[in-house]
């Protein structure tokens, strides 16, 4: 039992892991899609706040819906782990 929760834990980090990696990959490559549009905005008179919350904001919107949806299912299969057990 005890060598079970081990595995299927580290198991979750890893995948956490690997789920980190892939959002800042992907954040990554959408701001450097952008990279002339913040330097277009920055010459007309834009200011480095203005263009950090246009990215945090693209950044909520992709990772806020997968939080959302996660945390759902983790209740969901919490339920059912605890029916089992």
């Amino acid at each position: 039992m005890r060598a079970g929760s081990l595995f299927f834990g580290t198991c979750g980090v890893l995948a956490l892991l690997l789920a980190t990696i892939g959002l800042a990959a992907l954040m990554a490559h959408a701001m450097s899609q952008r990279t002339r549009e913040f330097g277009v905005r920055l010459a007309i008179g834009a200011n480095a706040r203005q263009l950090i919350g246009e990215v945090m904001r693209s950044a909520f919107a992709l990772v806020g819906p997968g939080v959302i949806l996660g945390i759902v299912a983790a209740g969901i299969v919490a339920r059912a782990v605890r029916t089992v057990l």
